[in-house]
């Protein structure tokens, strides 16, 4: 797929959270293919800037070539979403404690989960569409690819492991015969691991996913540490926004939608970090360090489905950051 036929998810709805402004400093911590990152730039033309940050270096290729007419508006960063924080900061965007210091950004974008340019390259793993090898890696560069992965896996670590990011049906008899056939197997492959797992699913209804579904999301998932980096820039986000910036997050399965949630909903509460049953005065109460733009995900519209399908499970959620007197 070519940046140009690139559909970013949700796109009118994440420029209305993040408000982008003339001037504004924006950053997108999962570039991709640059689409979301073209509507900030344009948005907040002339001379608003915007920070790129993907693990995948085939993304950043693709999306320095997509946003090379925004010239030095425009820094690329290899990195993960975990990075954040050090990458805003080696670039002078965050609050050092000296006078002039710029203190934050002005907007924040995660895109979660596969990117349109990973599914659409068979060499990479991440879809049973068409035969590849079992790697998966977001980053080709660093990491255990799947078959290595699932090869150090037991049967009972791989079905917890289904359980636990795939929510996976009959996860044992799955974990089974992803064992079986790698044991079997001389040569491994994408489409033969789903032919494997839907083997022994009930068959697929007209109209639903592929019985192979969960179990590549959550392989996936594990072989990433999708969850774990995204549960660690959760915790720490809130260092790199300006007071009155925003942050739009894009999901596409429960357990990230559940985090983000939970996390979001944390933060918008008054004194979030006092024991419970604890009395305290108005005073040390203070006020919530953030407020929710989204009471609940915001979903794709019938013309957005219809234009790109993938958008089917994504939700977004908004917060705009209030700022806090205690450190996050």
């Amino acid at each position: 797929m070519t940046a140009t036929a690139h559909i970013p998810v949700l796109l009118p709805e994440c420029l209305h959270l993040l408000q982008p402004r003339t001037g504004g400093v924006y950053c997108d911590t999962t570039v991709g293919l640059g689409g979301h990152a073209e509507a900030l730039l344009e948005a907040s033309g002339p001379d608003g800037r915007l920070v790129g940050i993907d693990r995948d270096p085939e993304a950043l290729v693709a999306a320095g070539k997509r946003l090379a007419r925004f010239g030095d508006r425009v820094t690329l960063c290899h990195g993960e979403l975990q990075d954040v924080v050090e990458i805003l900061d080696a670039l002078g965007l965050l609050d050092d404690g000296v006078d002039d210091a710029v203190g934050g950004v002005d907007g924040l974008l995660a895109d979660l989960g596969v990117s349109s340019l990973q599914l659409d390259s068979p060499e990479r793993g991440f879809s049973f569409q068409r035969p590849g090898p079992l790697d998966m890696r977001m980053n080709p560069d660093a990491g255990q690819p799947a078959s290595a992965f699932l090869a150090g896996l037991s049967e009972k670590e791989l079905t917890r492991v289904l359980r636990k990011y795939g929510e996976q049906p009959r996860a044992p008899r799955v974990a089974r015969a992803i064992k079986q056939y790698l044991d079997d197997s001389d040569e491994t492959d994408t489409a033969g691991l789903a032919r494997v797992v839907a083997a022994v699913l009930p068959a697929r209804r007209p109209g639903t996913v592929h019985p192979a579904t969960r179990a590549f999301m959550a392989i996936r998932i594990a072989v990433n540490d999708e969850l774990g980096q995204l549960e660690r820039f959760l915790e720490r986000f809130v260092r790199v926004l300006a007071p009155g910036a925003s942050l739009a997050v894009i999901t596409f399965h429960s357990l990230e939608d559940r985090l983000v949630k939970r996390r979001f909903a944390r933060l918008s509460q008054v004194a979030p970090d006092a024991p419970a049953g604890l009395p305290l005065t108005e005073a040390e109460l203070g006020r919530p360090q953030a407020e929710l733009l989204t009471r609940k995900p915001l979903r794709a519209g019938d013309v957005e489905l219809a234009q790109n399908p993938r958008s089917r499970s994504a939700k977004l959620r908004g917060l705009r950051y209030l700022g806090s007197q205690v450190a996050a």
